[in-house]
């Protein structure tokens, strides 16, 4: 179960869609940080894993940029409190 917001509550961009592809490249960026040490899409340095997956994404909007940042996987902590 993931409550995952469907739109952004600000511009009502869809944004559902993007979740596995946003957790996808979160964990590419962190593997690439572990093999080469540095994180770059097209020469141009990304700061942290999340930086690299929205811009991957091409989101841009500081208020969809939130709605991935600010949401948490919480199908685990459901599942352990059960």
């Amino acid at each position: 179960i993931m409550i995952i917001p469907m739109v952004c509550f600000t511009c009502g961009k869809p944004l559902a869609h993007l979740w596995d592809l946003y957790q996808e490249y979160v964990t590419e960026g962190k593997n690439m940080i572990l093999t080469t040490g540095t994180l770059t899409i097209e020469q141009t340095p990304c700061p942290s894993p999340e930086f690299y997956a929205l811009a991957k994404l091409h989101i841009g909007r500081d208020c969809c940029r939130r709605m991935l940042l600010c949401n948490r996987d919480m199908y685990l902590e459901c599942n352990q409190r059960s």
